[in-house]
């Protein structure tokens, strides 16, 4: 089935998401505002599936809130509860889904709510929604 999902601003930092059946000229689903906007992280992985990590909401809270937003209508976005050492609240961070034993979304430095900068490195395993902290980063 063809289809586009249009990401269009409202704004500075809300943002809504809508997809369009190319094929039935129809507007197929509209998720609403994204309540985790500026600076977030979104990473798809393998089922087709993005995460969708961090960011600033638009009242200026910086978050580390966690979700997916699942490739298969109707689209839905949802919370994901994760555990272990959970990366501090951060925007304008990098992220990328790596598979080696498992599949991970590694989390590389940011920002904080407070302006000071991360150097810090996590992986959440996507599988077990366990996180992990590295203590050492070199480049």
């Amino acid at each position: 089935r063809d289809l586009t999902v249009d990401f269009s601003a409202q704004g500075l930092f809300s943002v809504a998401t809508a997809a369009f059946d190319l094929v039935g000229r129809a507007f197929v689903q509209d998720l609403g505002a994204l309540e985790i906007q500026a600076g977030a992280s979104l990473t798809r992985f393998e089922d087709g599936g993005v995460l969708i990590f961090g960011g600033m909401t638009s009242s200026g809270t910086v978050t580390s809130a966690l979700m997916t937003l699942e490739a298969q209508f109707p689209f839905q976005v949802e919370h994901v509860s994760a555990t272990g050492q959970i990366p501090s609240a951060r925007f304008h961070h990098a992220a990328l889904v790596v598979t080696l034993s498992s599949e991970s979304m590694i989390v590389l430095g940011g920002e904080g709510g407070n302006g000071m900068m991360h150097n810090d490195l996590y992986a959440l395993n996507i599988n077990s929604r366990v996180w992990t902290y590295f203590s050492s980063v070199t480049f």
